[in-house]
């Protein structure tokens, strides 16, 4: 095995002498400073293929192109910058550029590959067509990380693409061959699934929904805040509208009148970084408040967690999530998108319907006066990560739904 850091990234490959490469895992997105969804459930599966001993290999656009990779950064940073009616439409085409190139010279001198698995619609359409360049039997899945059932409306959501646009059409038209032509899709929530088929309702027979899944936390490292006497709350992503951190600082806000032991810790970075800063200091909070920036593990931050919380508007299946409860730190969240799927109202967390500051805060208030509430959760926490969130099972699934009908 030979792992290679770049931009502080790491990427696995498996090369195997005497075996070819049968697994193939291709992502438009990686080599990025902050790591996404997909990047997780790659380094995931892959650490699964590893440990079966089933060679395999990870794509991304960067992959047999480093020198090339530098200048499309460049290229990428003064097209978001200069250039900003460029930005996405470059990002993408030049991403799906090189990823089929990287995809063409592996399969090509790998012709034993019998499975692809892509993390992106683009990705799943350079497989395709190489697949039909190279006449292969390889069979493609295509995984479905995006909070929208279409990249296309994910973009225009983050105001990043113009819906009705050129590129708009050029991206809507390649993810809907990519949908019908790949041949098997695979959900990490019945959310997204339910989404998807709303749209594709031609691919009902080629879905299958997998849960995300990831190993088990050092548990033996854990130093929860309320042993030092106070209550760390935390939350983990991109400062963005999307996230909706305002709200958790309206609910520390409420919070605060009551107990001052609580202190909420954001993890993330973005655009909306200053506004919040400022509009924590409006609510006379920001002495309880923590930006703590990026931070390379999670795992960092929920070792001192007393509680995690999640805000977001829009939200397929949030690996902060599980990593939360992987660790035994009870939830609660705004009951959006497939979060109800990993989080049980009551038994290791709550849920809460609309943007109630109230009914939330008062979830809070209820583990910090009941301390044998708050353990029983911990430990459901535990007993649903085992039983749905391991990425054994994941990988197990994942193989298993391949191997199946083919």
């Amino acid at each position: 095995m030979i792992i290679v850091s770049w931009e502080g990234v790491i990427w696995i490959f498996i090369l195997v002498k005497e075996a070819k490469v049968r697994v193939c895992v291709v992502s438009l997105f990686g080599q990025r400073k902050i790591t996404v969804g997909s990047q997780t459930y790659c380094w995931w599966l892959i650490k699964f293929l590893t440990e079966k001993k089933i060679p395999c290999v990870y794509i991304t656009p960067y992959t047999f192109n480093p020198p090339v990779a530098y200048i499309f950064l460049i290229l990428s940073y003064f097209s978001g910058r200069v250039f900003r009616f460029l930005d996405d439409p470059c990002f993408f085409t030049l991403r799906y550029f090189f990823i089929k190139k990287g995809l063409r010279k592996i399969l090509n001198n790998n012709r034993g590959i019998n499975i692809i698995n892509a993390q992106d619609p683009l990705s799943a359409l350079a497989a395709l067509e190489v697949k039909r360049v190279l006449r292969l039997k390889a069979k493609i899945a295509l995984t479905i990380h995006m909070n929208f059932p279409s990249l296309a409306e994910e973009e225009v959501y983050a105001g990043k693409l113009r819906k009705g646009s050129r590129f708009y059409f050029w991206l809507t038209k390649r993810e809907r061959i990519s949908f019908l032509g790949v041949d098997r899709i695979i959900f990490p929530s019945n959310y997204i699934a339910k989404e998807v088929l709303k749209k594709y309702p031609e691919v009902k027979g080629k879905s299958r929904i997998i849960y995300y899944g990831i190993g088990d936390p050092p548990l033996n490292s854990r130093h929860p805040s309320h042993a030092l006497g106070k209550r760390i709350i935390l939350n983990i992503g991109t400062l963005c509208a999307r996230k909706n951190q305002q709200f958790l600082l309206k609910v520390t806000q409420r919070l605060s009148k009551k107990n001052g032991l609580i202190e909420l810790h954001l993890i993330g970075e973005g655009k909306d970084k200053a506004f919040l800063e400022n509009f924590a200091r409006s609510l006379g909070i920001e002495n309880l408040v923590q930006f703590r920036g990026i931070v390379r593990n999670a795992w960092q931050g929920l070792k001192e967690a007393w509680l995690y919380v999640h805000s977001s508007l829009v939200d397929n299946a949030p690996f902060a999530i599980i990593e939360a409860i992987a660790f035994g730190v009870p939830v609660v969240a705004l009951s959006v998108g497939g979060i109800p799927e990993m989080v049980k109202h009551g038994y290791n967390g709550y849920l809460v319907e609309g943007e109630d500051v109230d009914t939330f805060a008062g979830y809070i208030e209820e583990l910090l006066d009941n301390e044998a509430k708050y353990i029983s959760m911990s430990q459901n926490c535990r007993n649903i990560f085992k039983e749905r969130f391991d990425y054994r099972i994941m990988g197990r699934e994942f193989l298993l739904s391949m191997q199946k009908d083919f």
